[in-house]
């Protein structure tokens, strides 16, 4: 009974300290803020802020786990990202400890204090404090669960108590459903659950084939739905990925070696990478041959120097191997290699370098008193190292300056990092507080100008440029510096038309020019820019669409009196649909940006008064 208690307090105190040691290390990040895709998921998401969207994910994408717990953090949240933070540290916390109590399953020495070193590792940093990658955070506890339900199911298959094993097989089947429909990156799970049961046996039971091949059938389906899913949502700004089979192999194994390293050596993390382009020579290749030959000689040796190293390598290889590239992804049209790509596989490196560390070589003797202090330092070092990284998460405008900071060069980063001080700048005008927008646009300008110059067929940079450049154009008509405004539309409407010559059919950068004609005056250019649009799109941008045309046709009463009215109709849709549903943010979002369009344009619009007030009374 003593033995019992001593071992659950022993226990309960290891959970104690790898929650409390995450949490402290990811203290920086608590108070972070949304950052890149983050909008993409919640706020700018029509089924997240859906009251049925808990249902419609289930139809419309390939993690609706992970969706849904976007959808309840929305509701407990809203827009207070702290919340979302301190659930995904503590799903990071928890996928730690059910590691430890795997890795304790397959009697793999050091198992806890790998399950620390997980937890406070720096090349997690960007799937624990980045809100997005939830889908990594939710996925691995439910994939480890369903790791230890099939062990345990495997150990049960050779006893006594066979039958047992059957419904435990079940919950193991049921768990890896619910770790693919939160990310399906771990789709190769059922590879590693075969190697465990070969790693603790030497061989692989008829009843592990059985089950394993059932969950293949999920993983088949979900896989290609995931393929389907990835190669409809590619980053339309950036051309397609027309690499060959063959480069993308050399690529793959390049990118398996940088996660390699990154694990042993986490320093200079980026959130986004350098895009290796190009056709690799012959030396380019040659990492594909050292993994081969690497497996090989441990699989050679399994008998000689464990089944440990074979297992540990192969597991790792096999976990990040969807992500590598042989299947061509949206993300790899930036980047080979991003670090919360490698969060599935690097436990397997950790694991085997402590369970090396952790046998006391004979003819060192004195490792045995050293080695509580390195463990220490260890700890220590890796504590740091992920506060720091953890502290580049407190907004767009710090997560994109410690990437230029290590990269100077980066494209993509100073393009990200012009569009959050857009963003902040948009926030700030609706605030009224024009100034600090225009000081913030300004500085989206520069930065959008730098890529500009770096990147003249990214489209992003003509558009995000064009933009700025109107705000800014905008805020000094505002107050009242014609010259310097009439020099920024000169410069926008020469960024939208760069945009344009590259891709025509480009109606985002369309529309903005026909707005940004409007605020000039010139209404019939404005209404050519529009008459495109509609032709390429009849229904696109309802509301915002025929308030620009009403607007543009202001010297052709009737052609003002007919898109006047179907101005009308269309925001009389927009406040039924708000009735409706009253938690709908992008319908409130649309009728506001109705709203702020009429009296953006009330001198204009002579009638304006008029139809405000015939909308109102409808």
């Amino acid at each position: 009974m003593n033995l019992g208690t001593r071992d659950y307090r022993d226990g309960t105190i290891r959970i104690l300290v790898i929650v409390i040691l995450t949490f402290l290390a990811y203290s920086p990040a608590w108070h972070g803020g949304f950052v890149w895709d983050d909008r993409h998921h919640l706020y700018d998401n029509s089924t997240t802020i859906s009251p049925d969207g808990w249902y419609r994910f289930w139809f419309t994408t390939y993690v609706p786990l992970t969706m849904d717990l976007f959808w309840i953090e929305w509701r407990l949240f809203g827009m207070n990202p702290t919340g979302y933070h301190l659930i995904n540290i503590a799903l990071h916390a928890l996928g730690a400890i059910l590691a430890w109590r795997v890795l304790q399953r397959l009697r793999v020495p050091g198992a806890w204090f790998t399950g620390l070193i997980f937890a406070l590792h720096p090349l997690n940093v960007t799937s624990a404090a980045w809100i997005s990658e939830a889908k990594n955070t939710l996925a691995l506890p439910f994939a480890l669960a369903a790791l230890l339900a099939f062990l345990q199911a495997d150990e049960l298959a050779q006893s006594a108590a066979r039958r047992s094993s059957h419904w435990r097989y079940g919950l193991a089947v049921l768990l890896f459903l619910c770790t693919l429909l939160s990310k399906t990156a771990f789709v190769l799970l059922p590879v590693v659950m075969l190697l465990c049961t070969w790693y603790r046996r030497g061989q692989i039971s008829a009843s592990a084939l059985n089950w394993t091949a059932a969950m293949c059938v999920f993983a088949a389906v979900l896989g290609v739905m995931t393929i389907i899913y990835q190669s409809g949502d590619a980053v339309s700004d950036l051309p397609p990925d027309r690499t060959s089979m063959a480069t993308r192999a050399a690529f793959a194994s390049w990118a398996a070696a940088f996660y390699l390293a990154k694990t042993l050596c986490p320093v200079r993390l980026l959130m986004i990478y350098p895009l290796w382009e190009g056709a690799p020579s012959w030396i380019g290749h040659l990492p594909i041959l050292a993994w081969l030959v690497t497996l090989g000689l441990f699989w050679v040796l399994r008998d000689q120097v464990g089944r440990g190293f074979f297992l540990a390598l192969s597991s790792f290889l096999v976990m990040i191997l969807p992500s590598l590239g042989l299947i061509p992804m949206s993300i790899h049209r930036y980047q080979r290699v991003a670090d919360h790509l490698a969060y599935p596989g690097i436990l397997a490196i950790l694991a085997l370098v402590v369970a090396t560390l952790a046998h006391t070589p004979r003819r060192l003797p004195a490792w045995n008193s050293i080695r509580p202090a390195v463990g220490v330092l260890v700890i220590l070092g890796l504590f740091l190292l992920t506060a720091q990284r953890a502290e580049a998460f407190q907004d767009g405008p710090t997560l994109w300056q410690r990437d230029l900071a290590i990269w100077s060069e980066s494209w993509a980063a100073r393009n990200e990092l012009g569009f959050a001080y857009a963003e902040l700048a948009m926030d700030a005008e609706r605030k009224r507080d024009i100034e600090r927008a225009a000081d913030l646009y300004g500085l989206a300008r520069d930065q959008f100008r730098e890529v500009n110059a770096r990147r003249w067929s990214y489209l992003g940079a003509h558009l995000n440029l064009g933009n700025s450049q109107s705000a800014l154009m905008r805020l000094e008509a505002a107050r009242g510096d014609a010259a310097t405004a009439e020099g920024y539309f000169n410069e926008a409407v020469a960024s939208y038309h760069r945009a344009l010559a590259i891709a025509p059919d480009y109606l985002d950068a369309r529309l903005n020019l026909a707005t940004t004609y409007i605020d000039m005056h010139r209404y019939g250019d404005a209404v050519r820019e529009l008459r495109i649009v509609e032709a390429a799109k009849p229904d696109a941008w309802a509301v915002q669409y025929r308030l620009l045309l009403n607007v543009s046709s202001a010297a052709d009463p009737g052609a003002r009196e007919r898109a006047g009215t179907a101005f009308i109709e269309a925001v009389d849709r927009l406040r039924r649909a708000a009735s409706m549903s009253p938690n709908n943010r992008e319908v409130q979002y649309q009728l506001d940006l109705a709203n702020t369009m009429l009296a953006r344009y009330r001198q204009a619009l002579p009638e304006v008064d008029d139809l405000t007030g015939r909308v109102g009374a409808r």
